[in-house]
């Protein structure tokens, strides 16, 4: 088992942490309790992070996005969903996704889809299709993104699918 740190002790590990990186407060919660430091001590550590400046729910989540974004080539639904596991709020980060344009995430999704058709094996159009599809929805682009990419690349979206469950 760990040796339980002091509050002074966390917090200046915290402030070192923090001056390397950044991390959200949820990040510096979950290490303040491996490190067994007391409720009201973490509260106390993390605010007073705060004020000064070391962590910021705001600034890591625009950095976040950006990231994501143009790194990684995640979709906004990813995004979202990432954010909303470090228990940052909406409101917070909703703006740094808004301002990504539409054409921003096509021009990201487009080279993805064509990495991922080119290492395809042979495949009908409908499944070629499908596969393209579920790969984009698993990297969080919508549905709408998706169909007008495959549509610029002349792949048969769903509702060209023959519907074999209505017959």
């Amino acid at each position: 088992m760990k040796r339980q740190k002091t509050e002074q002790q966390a917090l200046e590990s915290l402030a070192s942490i923090c001056s390397r990186a950044e991390h959200c407060t949820a990040d510096l919660e979950e290490k303040l309790r491996r490190w067994n430091v007391p409720a009201d001590a973490r509260m106390r550590i993390v605010a007073r992070l705060e004020h000064e400046g070391y962590v910021d729910d705001s600034r890591y989540a625009e950095l976040f996005v950006s990231e994501k974004v143009n790194i990684a080539g995640w979709g906004r639904r990813k995004i979202e969903q990432a954010l909303r596991m470090k228990h940052i709020d909406s409101s917070t980060y909703a703006p740094y996704l808004d301002a990504v344009t539409e054409e921003e995430w096509l021009s990201h999704l487009r080279p993805l889809l064509k990495s991922k058709a080119a290492s395809l094996p042979p495949l009908d159009e409908w499944q070629r299709s499908a596969r393209l599809m579920r790969f984009a929805l698993s990297r969080g682009f919508e549905m709408q993104q998706i169909r007008i990419c495959l549509d610029e690349s002349g792949l048969p979206d769903d509702a060209d699918m023959p519907n074999f469950l209505a017959e």
